[in-house]
């Protein structure tokens, strides 16, 4: 009955909402994602329902007037901004990736919340401790709190120098004993090796073992930077004008932090936040320029336990680092990565007190543990969202597929990877890629034939055996903080030797270690991209595209043959064949403008060749879809849309991309990220597809039908 009286109340915002884009007013939000229609209610009558609805939606969205042979971004997607203006979103900016977000966190949420049940594993129930010992916080006082970040700040042999104004006279004299240490005496090298050997955090340098590059049935040792900074990458910590919010922003942060969770006052507070920051961008300083990535293996130095002693000495024995941080000694090859870093490292040092050096330090450890418990209830649950999401990623994620998962999709995914890997593979036997050698083509089939696609549901991980010596009640959050990543340090997985850039949490990506593309469970929310009520249209635009382009993104001039091998899969001559056509996406993109300035011109063309050749793939693979179905039983159109289904499937790949940024977001955008907006992604990729000038009409050298056109696979 509650089904049945939902559908009603649908039905009823469906006709309200053709009202209102019948009047051309497009401002009411679509959306049934979050309903809660069972997709087990596979009735005709349930399915009219959900088509109205994303009919609705995609209507909503466009903007009729604009010529799609001109910009079919802007006529796709024309009316997103008005809809979701990215002055309503605190990230500057609003996108399909974020709705997908915003929807996950509910669910998330959701679940987290909820009491425990009897059906919940050990390891869900220590999950939703963690959950509770955050968000109430406030059962303990703000002393006890700052009282138990000094006892593991002690522990690594850290100055204290932060409290010593308000310590009692036993307090003090411990104070100041730390305080006296000098620069010599000082260790700081054993102080983050001793951070990352008990809680995995990596402070200044990271260490892990990786599989060796020469042979990946073998252990060996990475040391160099840290796996990120707080604010991600170069360009924002040593931008002028158009990154200077974000690093103002993060030093109110930290000023706050010192003054509210350790208690210093407001004008040391003010003090440290800034020396803190400046190191901070010292530091990044040597990290490598965004645009300029490379593989990992090809900043990585082989090194001798001698040269990693030596190498910086006196200020930076790297070898006691990784013994400290690995707390044993380990007979393996070792790498350096980056050695820029190491050596602008050296220069901070050098202008660097032991005070200001222990301070930093002091502060990333604290960070980890930092909850303000007089943040309000609805914004605190926020962050300790945030945190069961950082340490439980794995098992929350298994939690919710479990929940929502629809039981036919895993089938249809499947389905669908097979037929786009049949289009490729199709492609590497016939002449459609006579460019490429013969042997570069058998090398790539054999590399195709074993590539695998693997849904992030953890189905097979026992989580209840991982989490089984793991300690959590709902009490005591620093502690449990403290004791999950201890056990965290013992079940840490290796990071994939190389991925591209883009690490996003709600979309496919290539894994090279394992010749596999991982797609997470974020993405697959019924009724966002994957609905069995939908058009294969829509599903083959969209899924259909993201897993086409990771399988093209398998095949990157960049990437050796096999993760354990050093051979590349191009040979010579089909080298500089890749080369030569890559120069033509290079020059294409580089003719766009994007919020007045032209796109910079980039040898790295990776994303930019995998929209192409993914959208192209992923149409073929739907027509092919097309052709093996009855044309009578059918029902790949939508009610209310005047598309075909082939035109569908085009406007299901351009809404996918539907955003809208302020003008700083539009700035760091043509700033940081190495991908072209998203306004080019989908004209400059169409552009290049002949099939889709010919199913829109376009007329020769209209902009989406240029007489010349880009094409790699």
């Amino acid at each position: 009955m509650r089904v049945f009286f939902k559908i009603i109340c649908i039905h009823l915002f469906i006709n309200v909402c053709h009202y209102v884009i019948a009047e051309g007013k497009p401002s009411v939000k679509v959306q049934v994602h979050e309903h809660r229609i069972s997709e087990q209610s596979d009735t005709e009558y349930v399915r009219k329902i959900m088509c109205l609805s994303k009919s609705a939606e995609m209507r909503n969205y466009m903007r009729y007037e604009v010529d799609a042979c001109d910009n079919f971004y802007e006529y796709a997607c024309g009316n997103w901004a008005q809809i979701y203006p990215a002055a309503s979103s605190e990230k500057r900016k609003t996108s399909f990736h974020d709705l997908l977000e915003i929807s996950y966190k509910q669910k998330q949420s959701r679940l987290l919340k909820e009491e425990k049940r009897e059906q919940d594993t050990l390891a869900i129930r220590k999950m939703k401790d963690f959950f509770r010992s955050c968000t109430q916080l406030k059962r303990k006082s703000k002393e006890t709190l700052r009282e138990e970040l000094r006892e593991i700040l002690i522990e690594f042999g850290l100055m204290l120098s932060l409290w010593e104004e308000e310590e009692t006279e036993q307090e003090t004299e411990q104070v100041q004993m730390n305080n006296n240490v000098n620069e010599t005496e000082f260790d700081w090298l054993e102080a983050i090796g001793k951070i990352q050997q008990l809680y995995g955090l990596n402070v200044i340098l990271q260490m892990r073992i990786i599989n060796d590059f020469d042979n990946a049935t073998l252990q060996a040792i990475l040391v160099g930077p840290p796996s990120e900074l707080k604010l991600g990458n170069k360009n924002v910590y040593l931008g002028v004008a158009t990154t200077a919010w974000q690093r103002k922003e993060y030093q109110n942060q930290i000023k706050n932090n010192l003054e509210n969770l350790l208690g210093l006052p407001e004008t040391k507070a003010e003090e440290i936040s800034a020396e803190i920051l400046d190191f901070e961008i010292a530091l990044a300083k040597g990290l490598p320029e965004l645009k300029t990535a490379k593989l990992l293996r090809s900043e990585a130095v082989k090194r001798t336990p001698e040269d990693l002693e030596k190498l910086y000495m006196p200020e930076l024995d790297l070898m006691k680092f990784v013994n400290t941080a690995l707390g044993y000694k380990l007979n393996v090859s070792f790498y350096e990565y980056l050695t820029v870093y190491q050596e602008n490292l050296l220069k901070v040092l050098s202008d660097t007190t032991a005070l200001k050096l222990a301070n930093y330090i002091l502060y990333k450890l604290a960070e980890e543990f930092f909850m303000d418990s007089d943040t309000a209830l609805v914004d605190r649950e926020e962050l300790c969202l945030i945190k069961s999401k950082l340490y439980f990623t794995s098992l929350l994620d298994k939690a919710v597929y479990q929940r929502y998962n629809m039981p036919q999709m895993p089938e249809d995914i499947e389905n669908m990877w097979q037929s786009i890997k049949g289009i490729f593979k199709k492609q590497l036997e016939t002449d459609s890629l006579a460019w490429l050698s013969p042997l570069t083509r058998k090398l790539a089939i054999e590399k195709l034939d074993t590539m695998q696609l693997t849904i992030n549901s953890y189905e097979d991980r026992n989580f209840s055996l991982i989490y089984k010596d793991l300690l959590v009640n709902d009490l005591d959050y620093v502690q449990n903080v403290k004791a999950i990543l201890s056990h965290r340090v013992k079940y840490i997985k290796d990071e994939p030797l190389y991925h591209h850039h883009h690490n996003d949490y709600y979309l496919p990506f290539y894994k090279h270690s394992e010749n596999s593309i991982v797609l997470p469970v974020s993405l697959l929310q019924p009724n966002y991209i994957w609905s069995n009520l939908y058009p294969q249209a829509l599903k083959f635009g969209t899924l259909g595209f993201l897993l086409a382009r990771e399988l093209i993104y398998g095949f990157d001039d960049l990437l050796p043959m096999q993760s354990n091998d050093s051979t590349f899969w191009l040979d010579e001559t089909s080298a500089k064949a890749f080369q030569q056509r890559k120069k033509c996406f290079k020059s294409q993109y580089a003719r766009y403008r994007y919020n007045g300035k032209y796109l910079p011109e980039t040898d790295l063309q990776q994303d930019n060749i995998a929209d192409n050749g993914g959208v192209q793939i992923a149409f073929q693979a739907y027509n092919d879809w097309l052709s093996e179905h009855s044309q009578d039983t059918l029902q790949e159109s939508l009610p209310h849309m005047h598309f075909n289904s082939e035109q569908l499937f085009f406007l299901g790949f351009a809404q996918f991309f539907c955003n809208d940024a302020d003008e700083i977001f539009k700035e760091k955008i043509a700033l940081l990220d190495i991908r072209p907006p998203e306004i080019y992604r989908v004209i400059g990729s169409l552009a290049n597809f002949a099939e889709f000038s010919n199913k829109f009409h376009c007329q020769v050298n209209s902009t989406l039908n240029p007489s010349n056109k880009c094409q790699m696979f």
